[in-house]
This record gives C-alpha cells, sequence and structure tokens, in this order.
C-alpha cells in the first residue's frame, strides 16, 4: 500500500485531488459564509416588518382602516408584480421556484428571479401575509451559491449541487438550526429520498452559516424565549396519543395541499387580470383580523405561547384558526404574495397537537404540540428527519419520542402527496433527468403537446420479443444481436407478462437454472391511445424505466424508453426552445 501511495505521489495523482478537494471546501466555505451574512440581516429585517400589520390594523378608524386597506393592497399587488413579471413564476412559493430550477433548470438562478423573490417576501410579511423567512432564505441561499459557482466556472452538474447547499445555508442562517436545515437539503428535492452526495459539503456550509448569523443577530428568537421541553417517561398511552395526532396531522396536510391545488388551478385564470389577485389577498387579510387575528403574519409568538401552555385562547378558537391559518397560506402563496410554507406549517400543527392535548387534560402538553408540528411539517413537505431535527434541536430531546411518531405515521399516510409541485418523488437517472428538462422546455412553448401525442406515436414499432421460458445465456445473445438493453417477456401465445432488464441477467449469468419469468419485471402493458402525460407519469411520478405498448389483444406492438420520449418531444418543438 505504501509503495502504491508513493508511485501516486510521484505522479502526481494526489495533490492534483488534493488540489480539488482543498477548492471544493474553500467555495462551499465561501458559500456558507456569504449566506450567513446576507441572509442573518434579511431574517433580522424579515422579522421586524412582521409586526408592522398589527400596528397598522390597530387603529379603528374608517380612515385609518381605508388607508391601511388601500396600502396593502398597493403592497400585495407590488409584490404580485414582483412574482410574475420579475421572477417569472406563477406561483409565490419560493422553494417551489427553487426546487423547479434544481431539478428543470440545474440550479441556475438569475439576479432579476432573486431579487424578486426576495422583495416580495419582505413586502408580503409587511401587510400580514401567512408566510414563512425560509421561503426567500431557500432561495436568496441557492442564488448566492449559483452565483459563486458560475464565477469558478463550474459545470452544470456542479451549479446544481452547490445551489443545494446554498439553500441548506440559508435556512441556517435564517433560523440558526443548522442541523435541521443540513437534513433540509437532503430531504427537500424529494418526496421519498434523499440527495445524500451533498450531504458533508451541506454540513460545512451550514455550520458556516450559523456560526456567522449567530454572531451578527443572535440565537433563534424561539430559543430565547422558550425552555427545553422536559423530557416525558415513555408510556403506551403518550404512543398512543402521538399516533393520532399524526393521523390528525396527516389529514390536515392533504387538505391543505388539496386547497393549494385546488387554488393553483384558478391561478392562471384569475392573473389574466393582475389587480384582482392582489384584492383577493387583502380581503383574506381583513377576513382574518376580524375572524383569527393569529392567522395573520409569521405567528412565532403564538408558536411559543402554545409550546409554553400559554395559549388559553387557542383552545376555544382552535378550529376557526386552524382554517384561517391554512386558508390565509393557501390564498397568499397562490394570489399575490411570496414566501415559504414552512413555518405555516409548524403554527398549523402546533394548533392541532396544543387543542388536542389540552381538550383531553394530557399532562404532556409541550410534547403533543412538537408532535403536531413535525406531524404537519413532515406531512406536507415530505422533510421526515428535517421535521424531527427541527424539534429537538429548537427545544431539546424532550420531546423526540413524541415527534418522530407522529412525524413517520402522517409521512407515511401522506406519502405520495406534497404541498411542493416541483418535489419529484425519488432521484432519477440521467437519462429520467434529461426528460425532464425537456418537458420543461416543450410545456413552456407547447402546454397541451403532452396531451395530443399518443403512445403509438412515440414508440419503437414491431419490438423483439423474449419468451418467458429463454435461459440467461440465450437472452444475453439475442441482447448482443440487437443491442437493447430492455426486452419484452411474452408467454406461449404471445401475451405480455413483462420486461428483462440485459444489466440484471449479466449480474445473474452462471445461474442455469433461471429463465426470463424468474428475473422479469411483471407490467401489464399500456394502450396505444395513452397519451404522453399518462406515460410521463409512469416513467417519472412510477420510476418506470421501460414501457410495452400492447394491443387488444394483449400482444407488444411498440416499446418506450426514456429516450425515445426525449427524441419524441425535441421533434414537435422548435430548435430554439432545444
Amino acid at each position: 500500500m505504501h509503495n502504491v501511495v508513493v508511485r501516486a505521489i510521484m505522479r502526481g495523482l494526489i495533490p492534483s485531488e488534493f488540489k480539488t478537494l482543498v477548492k471544493n471546501i474553500l467555495v462551499v466555505s465561501l458559500v456558507g459564509g456569504i449566506n450567513g451574512l446576507v441572509l442573518s440581516a434579511y431574517g433580522v429585517l424579515f422579522q421586524r416588518l412582521s409586526m408592522t400589520i398589527f400596528s397598522f390594523l390597530s387603529e379603528r378608524s374608517t380612515l385609518s382602516i381605508m388607508f391601511c386597506f388601500l396600502s396593502i393592497y398597493l403592497c400585495f399587488l407590488a409584490s404580485a408584480t414582483l412574482v410574475r413579471k420579475i421572477a417569472a413564476s406563477h406561483s409565490g412559493s419560493a422553494t417551489n421556484a427553487f426546487l423547479r430550477i434544481y431539478h428543470f433548470r440545474c440550479g441556475y438562478i438569475r439576479l432579476r428571479e432573486a431579487i424578486g423573490f426576495g422583495l416580495a417576501a419582505l413586502l408580503t410579511v409587511l401587510c400580514g401575509g401567512s408566510i414563512g423567512p425560509e421561503g426567500p432564505g431557500i432561495f436568496l441561499g441557492a442564488a448566492i451559491a449559483s452565483f459563486i459557482a458560475r464565477a469558478f466556472k463550474y459545470k452544470p452538474a456542479e451549479v446544481r449541487r452547490l445551489s443545494i447547499i446554498g439553500a441548506a445555508a440559508g435556512v441556517s442562517a435564517i433560523y440558526r438550526a443548522p442541523l435541521a436545515a443540513m437534513a433540509f437539503s437532503l430531504e427537500i428535492p424529494y418526496m421519498r429520498d434523499v440527495e445524500v452526495e451533498v450531504l458533508v459539503d451541506s454540513m460545512i456550509a451550514c455550520f458556516i452559516a450559523y456560526i456567522i448569523a449567530v454572531g451578527i443577530a443572535g440565537p433563534q428568537p424561539i430559543l430565547e424565549v422558550v425552555r427545553p421541553v422536559k423530557i416525558f417517561r415513555v408510556s403506551l398511552d403518550l404512543v398512543m396519543h402521538s399516533l393520532i395526532i399524526g393521523a390528525i396531522a396527516a389529514i390536515t396536510s392533504l387538505l391543505f395541499i388539496y386547497l393549494k391545488k385546488m387554488a393553483h388551478r384558478y391561478n392562471d385564470l384569475l392573473w389574466r387580470r393582475i389587480y384582482i389577485p392582489p384584492l383577493l389577498v387583502t380581503l383574506a387579510i381583513f377576513c382574518s383580523w376580524l375572524v383569527a387575528p393569529r392567522a395573520l403574519g409569521v405567528g412565532e409568538e403564538t408558536i411559543v405561547e402554545m409550546i409554553e401552555d400559554r395559549a388559553t385562547e387557542v383552545i376555544k378558537t382552535a378550529l376557526i384558526l386552524l382554517i384561517a391559518k391554512i386558508a390565509l397560506t393557501v390564498i397568499t402563496l397562490e394570489f399575490g404574495g411570496s414566501g415559504g410554507i414552512f413555518v405555516p406549517s409548524v403554527f398549523i400543527g402546533a394548533t392541532i397537537g396544543y387543542a388536542y392535548a389540552k381538550a383531553l387534560n394530557l399532562p404532556y402538553v409541550e410534547a403533543l404540540t412538537l408532535a403536531g408540528i413535525a406531524g404537519v411539517f413532515a406531512g406536507a413537505n415530505k422533510t421526515l428527519l428535517t421535521a424531527v431535527l427541527f424539534t429537538v434541536e429548537a427545544l431539546g430531546f424532550g420531546g423526540f419520542m413524541s415527534s418522530a411518531l407522529a412525524a413517520s405515521f402522517s409521512f407515511l399516510l401522506t406519502l405520495n402527496q406534497s404541498l411542493h409541485a416541483s418535489q419529484v418523488p425519488m432521484r432519477l437517472p440521467v437519462r429520467s433527468r434529461l426528460l425532464l428538462d425537456t418537458i420543461h422546455k416543450v410545456l413552456e412553448r407547447e402546454p397541451f403537446l403532452i396531451k395530443r401525442l399518443k403512445a403509438i406515436d412515440v414508440g419503437h414499432e414491431n419490438p423483439i420479443v423474449i419468451y418467458a421460458d429463454t435461459p440467461i445465456e440465450e437472452i444475453l445473445s439475442i441482447a448482443s444481436e440487437h443491442g437493447h438493453s430492455h426486452y419484452p417477456v411474452v408467454d406461449n401465445e404471445g401475451q405480455l407478462l413483462g420486461y428483462v432488464n440485459v444489466e440484471e441477467a449479466i449480474e445473474l449469468l452462471g445461474f442455469e437454472e433461471l429463465r426470463a419469468a424468474d428475473i422479469m419485471h411483471p407490467s401489464k402493458g399500456i394502450k396505444p391511445d395513452a397519451t404522453v402525460e399518462d406515460i410521463l407519469e409512469m416513467m417519472i411520478l412510477r420510476n418506470e424505466e421501460f414501457l410495452v405498448v400492447v394491443d387488444e389483444n394483449k400482444r407488444p406492438i411498440a416499446v418506450i424508453t426514456p429516450e425515445d420520449m426525449t427524441l419524441a418531444l425535441m421533434k414537435h418543438v422548435s430548435p430554439a426552445v432545444v
């Protein structure tokens, strides 16, 4: 081993790799440092502006109310203009906007997009919109990292990787919670997967951002006023109630997701007249002020009161407050405002846990409040580890068990649903990622193309088939002759049973007893008139890498791969788009 190292040094291999490692650490540290400086200041400004709405609306005179209404409307109109015209986004969710750029644009963020979302969030919170600071924190953090990566001439794959590291550093600086921020960078891109490659780099960037942010702005406000939750003894009673809260959190998360999707459907229709959506948000702000004023703004004070068991008013109006907070968050983000959705999730979860514990007069109010927070956070955002780590990092290990149980149960019950439309189910192979990029470009120009094209239009017709009793050696012989990576498997009547992956067959070479039927992936096939939209759902959401088109007798007539889909879509788009 010593001789190998010596020879490597003599050839100059280790110095080259060492330089790359040092450069990467320096760039990641730079990302963390700049994020700590910029976003700690942004977070302080955001925090101070969040209380302005309450002083505005405290005046009850007719003239003051009319002035406030007009001021709030004009602020939301400005925010809407920034989001739609400057940032070129169809929704005010900065987190979802970042995910779209991360998955579809290699993390390349334009300066005007960063300015648009950053300013829009400040205007939104100034007027009492129900948002959190992590949305602009994510987007601005990713933007800073994207700019640094491009300044160092990084390739697109590295720009994408550094953008998620920057997003995590932004969250760390905003919340001063580095472990939760690191977990966030691993979880947020996917519903059921993690971005493991950025673990170490995210940890470095998050802790540097945290140290600088604490030095500038001090600890997170919640940490300054809330004592650590005491550790409760594990009991069957606590486990049962934690799971029940997890189930309630899952139902609430699904309602939250459904309302946001429904609002998004009307988004484009209303935005044809840009002055109407800000009016809806302004009316929602005033309705909330009259019915549930605690739903306005960020709501950190109410969260603190619930965790400390001081929010006696919440018990009487818990259901109204819950509905008002969900509705106001959806309206704010879809019809004029901009910001993050995590803090509203925390508020909603805290309301569920606190009201449940107080209604049943249970002794562990704090633990169940944290269970509600973790349950909604994990169920709505698909960030299980982040939800648990955030409660532990902010309030100690006292609520760990209840949080973990509620978050896990809620996550499982809402597995395929998320508030973030651009959050994909799992990590995709390179060819599927290329397909995603192509889809994004196509939909920008021809939004109805995927509904118009049919399966038979994009597939390879007359495929080579393999019979179910074919030995592995013969499968490999067929593959070497025809050069494909997948083949349909049929029975003696020629009806589809599934398909084989040649790579898997190579790994099993030598097992003479195995046949195609033993190693195939079962498949029912798709009809010739299935739309490209249906095919894309199967390939991306269900992670299907090979689809077989069958006739009315279930016999294969064509096959479709991600490459086929990419080429077919590119043929229908002008060269300028591709």
